[in-house]
This record gives C-alpha cells, sequence and structure tokens, in this order.
C-alpha cells in the first residue's frame, strides 16, 4: 500500500480561542460528496485510516467549513497532492526496484551455496561479488527510499502547503465578504424598492419632496449596481475557494459561514513568542541566514542584515497586532450598536403592529437596522481579516526591506 504521511501543517481557529499557531479543530459532518479534482475514490477510504470517522466525513461532503481548511488543503489541494504523489510515486518505483534487487540478491545467494557444495571456487567468487553488487545497490535505493520519504515533510513541502492554505483562508474570507454584500444588497433593493414607491405616493400628495424621492431612487439604484458587482465577485470567489480544496464549483458544494471570532481568546495572545516565531519563520531572514559569508567583513554585514530584518519584523508585527486589536474595539462597538438596533427595531414593529406609525416611517426603519446589522457583518470580517493578518505575519509571511 502506497505511503501516506499526514502534514499537520498550520490552522487557523478563530472561533475556538486563537492562541498559538498550529492549533485546529475539524467539524464533523455527515453527508458524503462527488470526488473533485484533487481527490479519487483511493484518498477518500484513505481518509477513515488517517482521521476518525466523524473528521473523515467531514472533510468529504458537501460543505466546506472555515475549520477544516487545513485538512481539505493538505488532503486535496491539486498543488499539494500533485506535489506529494510525484514523491510517492517515486518512492512506489524505488521499493519495487529495490524488491527485485532483493530477489537477484537472493538467486546470486543460493548459486554461491551451490557452488560452495560443488566446490566451484571460480563460480563461488562470481556469484559472491554478484550478491555483493545487488546488496550494495539494494542499500542506494534503501537510502534514496528514505530521502524521499523525509522530503515528504520538508521545509519546501511545508512552505507549498503553507502557501496554498494562506490562499485558501483568503478566498473563504473574499466569499464571505461578497456573500454578505450580496446579501445585503438584495435586502437593500427590497427596501429601497418599497420606500421609492412610497415617496413616490407621498410626492403626489405633497407630502414629500422632489428631494427625498431622488434620493430614495438614488439609494435604489446604487444597491442594484452594488448587487451586480457583488454577485460576479462571489461567483469568482467561489470558483477559486473550491479549486484550491481540490473540488469542482458544479458539485453543489456549499460554503459554510465563518463561525463569530473568539473576542476573549485573543487577550491570551503570547506575543514574545509570536515575535520569536515570525523571526524564526520569515523568509527573507531565513535566506540572508543561509548566505554564505566568506570575508569578515561579509559576516559582519550579514548580522547587521539579520538584526534589522528582525527589527522590522518586530515593527510589522506589532503594527499587526495594533490592527487585530483595533478591529476587536471596532468589532465590539459595532456588535453594542447592532443590539441596540435590534432593540429599537422590535418596538418599531410593535409600534407598526399596533398602528402608531406608518408604512413610510417603518421601512425607514428597517433601512436603519440594515445600516446597523451590515455595520456589525461587517466589522467581523475586518477583526476575521485582521486576526489573518497577524496569524500569517506570525507564520513567516511578511514582506520586510533588508
Amino acid at each position: 500500500m502506497r505511503q501516506r504521511i499526514l502534514i499537520r501543517g498550520v490552522c487557523l481557529a478563530l472561533t475556538l480561542g486563537f492562541l498559538a499557531a498550529g492549533q485546529c479543530l475539524l467539524v464533523a459532518g455527515e453527508s458524503f460528496a462527488a470526488t473533485g479534482p484533487g481527490r479519487t475514490d483511493e484518498d477518500d477510504g484513505a481518509l477513515y485510516e488517517e482521521y476518525d470517522e466523524a473528521t473523515a466525513a467531514a472533510l468529504l461532503d458537501d460543505v466546506i467549513e472555515f475549520g477544516e481548511l487545513a485538512s481539505l488543503v493538505h488532503e486535496f489541494n491539486p498543488t499539494v497532492k500533485d506535489a506529494r504523489d510525484a514523491i510517492l510515486d517515486s518512492i512506489d518505483e524505488a521499493e519495487d526496484t529495490r524488491a527485485g534487487l532483493a530477489l537477484e540478491r537472493r538467486d546470486s545467494e543460493d548459486r554461491m551455496d551451490d557452488a560452495e557444495d560443488e566446490g566451484d571456487a571460480e563460480g563461488y567468487a562470481a556469484y559472491a561479488a554478484e550478491e555483493q553488487t545487488y546488496r550494495s545497490a539494494m542499500g542506494s535505493y534503501y537510502n534514496q527510499i528514505d530521502r524521499l520519504s523525509r522530503s515528504l515533510t520538508s521545509t519546501s513541502m511545508r512552505q507549498t502547503e503553507k502557501a496554498q492554505l494562506k490562499t485558501a483562508y483568503s478566498l473563504m474570507i473574499q466569499y464571505e465578504t461578497q456573500r454578505l454584500a450580496k446579501e445585503q444588497a438584495e435586502k437593500a433593493i427590497e427596501l429601497y424598492t418599497e420606500q421609492y414607491a412610497l415617496l413616490q405616493t407621498q410626492q403626489a400628495a405633497g407630502l414629500a419632496t422632489a428631494a427625498e424621492v431622488s434620493a430614495a431612487r438614488d439609494s435604489l439604484l446604487s444597491a442594484q449596481a452594488s448587487l451586480k458587482t457583488s454577485e460576479i465577485s462571489l461567483q469568482s470567489a467561489y470558483e477559486d475557494l473550491c479549486e484550491i480544496v481540490g473540488r469542482e464549483p458544479d458539485e453543489g458544494v456549499t460554503v459554510a459561514r465563518i463561525p463569530e471570532p473568539d473576542v476573549s481568546s485573543l487577550e491570551n495572545i503570547d506575543r514574545e513568542t509570536d515575535l520569536k516565531y515570525a523571526r524564526w519563520n520569515n523568509s527573507q531572514i531565513v535566506t540572508t541566514k543561509h548566505t554564505s559569508a566568506k570575508t569578515t567583513g561579509d559576516t559582519k554585514r550579514k548580522k547587521a542584515t539579520i538584526a534589522s530584518g528582525e527589527q522590522l519584523v518586530e515593527v510589522e508585527l506589532n503594527a499587526a497586532y495594533q490592527s487585530m486589536m483595533e478591529a476587536k474595539t471596532g468589532y465590539e462597538a459595532a456588535q453594542a450598536s447592532y443590539e441596540a438596533a435590534l432593540m429599537q427595531m422590535n418596538l418599531a414593529d410593535v409600534k407598526y403592529q399596533n398602528g402608531m406609525s406608518s408604512r413610510v416611517d417603518y421601512v425607514q426603519d428597517e433601512v436603519t437596522f440594515l445600516q446597523s446589522q451590515t455595520a456589525w457583518e461587517n466589522a467581523k470580517l475586518a477583526l476575521v481579516k485582521a486576526i489573518d493578518t497577524y496569524y500569517w505575519a506570525v507564520e513567516g509571511y511578511l514582506t520586510i526591506n533588508i
């Protein structure tokens, strides 16, 4: 059976407590999906050997979950899978060759024994040399298999997978952003259409101004334009997200909502440890460290460059942290405003149902509530993006000029 090695990689657990790199929760699912471009039936079955039943089922269902991205990318991303399969194919070929050499070596050993029994010293020496050649070749293939196996968890493979995973997180956030924009535009169109019609009626009765009618019309046209834009962007993000996790867009795959971020867990971030990892993971610093220094002057310049890079990483990581905390503050404020707006909307419902407000006033209350709800949802995604940026900065994705 083909060797399979699970590289646990990195994953972003926003809703579970953003504590440190490397934590991940896989959400259990139930139904099974068709096999996508990055998947085979053999791969699907093998998942049950690597994961518990609930987790394997979740990875194979028709829903892409935020908490599943790390495993989906590892198992089914075409780039990652092709790179891994190429290595595994080479291992298979080397193992087959080594097995064939083992048979030949055993045959030489048998002939050696026969020559020895027959007193054929010349034949014995020839077969002994032949057996040693096969033994040496087997050792070479053993070393080759060992090197190939280790390459499955090499830095290059990990970086390839991390890059794909980073893109997957970005695409899912992008998809969620456009989905919200589409839903907000659809609701706005519904409300502004009614508001525009009501104000036209009021204008005819001398109860609304032309400016009010024009403003309502502009709001409606703006919402309609936003809907068209969001629909195009949503479809593009959906197709790209499906591709990166090895699925076909026409398979009926759905994308789950990004859960609410666990704001309280942000207080537990170990910034000192994160800074250490951000420096250790930064590719520019790593490259500089591996640059040869032939003279004393070269060594001094190399050390100065590394020190400068580490300082820049600290500055950039601090900036990402501050942005994240500002996004957290904005999210909490927007959430409080939304909760207050919800109470006002509930009150508006009661007033309208009891005939204490007009339809025009009630629709305006709905518009005001939609604006508050939109602000809260957008603040949530702003926080998710900020956490994502900080997380990947820790993983080494910071561009610095050194």
